[in-house]
C-alpha cells in the first residue's frame, strides 16, 4: 500500500511539473525566439511569431509547438461530466494536433525589410497557398481551444484551499485575454483594409501565448506560493495563512 501510494505521489509531481514547463515555454517563447535571432545576426522584429520558422530559431520555433502538441496529447485532465459535451481530454487531443500541424504548414514568407531575414527556404509560401491557409487556421484553432481550456476546464479546481476563487477568476481572464487576441488578429488581417502596424500580429500573440502560459502555470500549482503571496497581501493574512487553510 505505501508503494502505490508512492507511485501516485511521484506521478502527480512529474504531471506538475510538466504542467509548469508547458506553461513556461508558452511565456518563454515569444522572448527566446528573438532573443535568439538577435543574437544569430536577425536583429529585426519579425512580422508575427510564425515568421520564426524562416529564421535561425526555427529549429526551436518547430520544436516548442510539437511538445506542446505531445504533452497535449498526454494530458488527462478531468472526468467528463454528465452535462459536458466535449471532454478535457478530446479538446487536449485536438489542440494537441492543432499545435504539431502549426509547425508543419508554415506561414507565408515575408521580404528582409519586414522580418530582418530573407526566406529563401525551398518551402517558402506564398500568401494565397493552401499551406498558409491551413497555418492560420491550425494556429487559430490552437489558442481558441487553450482559451477555452482555460475558461471552461480548468475552472473545475479539484482543491480545498481558500484561494480557489482566485484562481478561477485568473484562468478565465487567461481564456479571455486569449480569445480577445484573435478576435484582434481576426479583425486586423482580415476585415481592416491594411493592418495596424508591421507587428501588431507579433504582440497580439505575444499576448495570447503569455495568456496561455499563465493559465498552464496556474494549473501546475508549482506557483502557488505566489499565488498565496498575492492573495495574502490583498487580504491581509500571511503567505502561511493561506498556503495551510483549508
Amino acid at each position: 500500500m505505501q508503494e502505490k501510494r508512492f507511485l501516485s505521489t511521484s506521478f502527480q509531481v512529474s504531471h506538475y511539473t510538466l504542467r509548469m514547463w508547458l506553461g513556461l515555454l508558452g511565456v518563454t517563447l515569444p522572448l527566446i525566439l528573438w532573443a535568439g535571432a538577435w543574437a544569430l545576426g536577425e536583429p529585426t522584429l519579425a512580422p508575427s511569431i510564425s515568421h520564426y520558422y524562416y529564421s535561425t530559431m526555427t529549429v526551436y520555433f518547430t520544436g516548442v509547438l510539437c511538445a506542446f502538441g505531445l504533452y497535449l496529447f498526454a494530458y488527462r485532465g478531468y472526468k467528463k461530466k454528465n452535462d459536458e459535451y466535449v471532454s478535457d481530454n478530446l479538446m487536449t487531443n485536438i489542440g494537441g494536433a492543432l499545435a504539431i500541424l502549426t509547425a508543419f504548414f508554415p506561414t507565408t514568407c515575408c521580404d528582409n525589410t519586414y522580418c530582418g531575414f530573407q526566406c529563401n527556404a525551398a518551402n517558402a509560401q506564398p500568401i494565397d497557398s493552401w499551406v498558409t491557409t491551413m497555418h492560420f487556421v491550425c494556429a487559430g484553432g490552437f489558442l481558441i481551444i487553450m482559451g477555452g481550456t482555460s475558461i471552461f476546464k480548468f475552472t473545475r479546481i479539484n482543491t480545498d484551499k481558500r484561494y480557489k476563487r482566485q484562481k478561477k477568476i485568473a484562468f478565465v481572464w487567461c481564456g479571455v485575454i486569449v480569445w480577445l487576441c484573435i478576435l484582434f488578429l481576426v479583425f486586423d488581417m482580415f476585415i481592416l483594409d491594411e493592418p495596424l502596424g508591421y507587428h501588431d500580429t507579433f504582440w497580439a500573440e505575444t499576448v495570447a501565448l503569455i495568456a496561455f502560459g499563465a493559465s498552464w502555470l496556474i494549473k501546475s500549482e508549482e506557483i502557488d506560493p505566489i499565488m498565496a503571496f498575492v492573495v495574502a497581501r490583498l487580504n491581509g493574512k500571511s503567505s502561511k495563512e493561506i498556503l495551510t487553510a483549508k
